[in-house]
């Protein structure tokens, strides 16, 4: 029987998380550490451990401004991947975070550059999760995000609300986020 925890990362567990971070997301899409563990402590986010079987499993990094809560960064360490722990996390934060609506950005498929087939593999993995698409398409950081959610509406305002308060104007400026979803290009 396999034991899965998801938890607020204690300081003993953050040298692997961090050392994950920097494996598992290319520079481009990562945020200064510093920065992540600020937030956390301004209670604006979580910096989660993943652990199954009494081992380290993975991390989920959730940032949070009323009631959204954006699952900015899920790894899974690379030897225990395809074992069902990526689906088990998701179903272990939509449980804590069940009184808020949950956002995930991932990859366009047919964006520009993107490595089709796997960014494809990854949106089954979160439909299987039962995450939906809002319709919604975000660049942010050179790259064009799929906006996914469990069956809860979304605005773009409130996407781009949630990174202005989290981190201002200059940085929202920086990243290039503005919203490419069909229905904006009318």
């Amino acid at each position: 029987m396999t034991n899965f925890t998801l938890y607020p990362a204690k300081k003993a567990d953050l040298h692997r998380i961090k050392r994950l971070y920097k494996q598992a997301f290319p520079p481009n899409e990562r945020k200064p550490w510093a920065n992540m563990q600020q937030l956390c402590k301004d209670n604006k986010g979580e910096i989660l451990a993943l652990q199954q079987n009494g081992q380290f499993a993975g991390l989920a990094i959730t940032l949070h401004h009323r009631d959204l809560v954006l699952l900015d960064y899920l790894a899974v360490e690379p030897g225990q991947r395809s074992h069902g722990i990526g689906s088990l996390a998701l179903s272990a934060l939509q449980n804590r975070y069940q009184n808020r609506r949950l956002v995930v950005e991932i990859e366009r498929p047919d964006a520009p550059g993107m490595n089709k087939p796997l960014c494809e593999r990854r949106r089954e993995f979160y439909r299987r999760a039962g995450l939906l698409d809002t319709g919604l398409i975000a660049h942010v950081y050179q790259t064009e995000f799929l906006l996914l959610t469990p069956n809860q509406p979304l605005t773009f305002a409130e996407y781009y609300d949630l990174y202005y308060q989290l981190f201002g104007a200059e940085t929202c400026s920086f990243l290039g986020i503005r919203d490419i979803s069909p229905k904006a290009r009318l």
